[in-house]
């Protein structure tokens, strides 16, 4: 019975636990020059390289209300760049006080080029480097 038994339970046990991938999330909520800015990370690593992500920057302009637009075009300037690349999908949000940048990566899509373009991290680190690495930046990691 066991014999039977116990390779139903290692199978069952690789199902549920997405055969060893693994997320990580992480935040961090900073005031610079009088913007809050909300910076959350969602990572999606297979067999312990990081696979997938999303980058979302919300950022509070509601003490530059008089400025809110040349932020806004400044901002969608800066982050345009990565825009049309394979394997990355960046999108704004915007309202009057307030705007979201979002990036939603691929990793496996993106050129050795793009990577080093993209620079966020290094993309050859592990996730507990990588997860080290966002706990150094006074981020909070799940």
């Amino acid at each position: 019975m066991i014999k039977k038994v116990f390779p139903l339970i290692i199978v069952c046990a690789i199902v549920l636990t997405g055969c060893g991938e693994k997320k990580l999330n992480c935040s961090k909520t900073e005031e610079v020059n009088g913007i809050e800015t909300t910076v959350n990370f969602s990572g999606k690593f297979s067999k312990n390289k990081i696979k997938s992500f999303t980058l979302e920057m919300n950022n509070n302009l509601e003490n530059y209300s008089k400025s809110v637009s040349y932020y806004k075009e400044m901002i969608k300037k800066v982050y345009g760049l990565y825009d049309g690349i394979e394997g990355i999908k960046l999108s704004f949000e915007e309202d009057d006080s307030k705007i979201i940048i979002k990036f939603d990566v691929d990793v496996s899509k993106l050129s050795d080029d793009d990577k080093k373009k993209f620079n966020l991290f290094n993309f050859e680190k592990d996730y507990q480097d990588i997860r080290l690495g966002y706990l150094a930046e006074e981020y909070t990691c799940k």
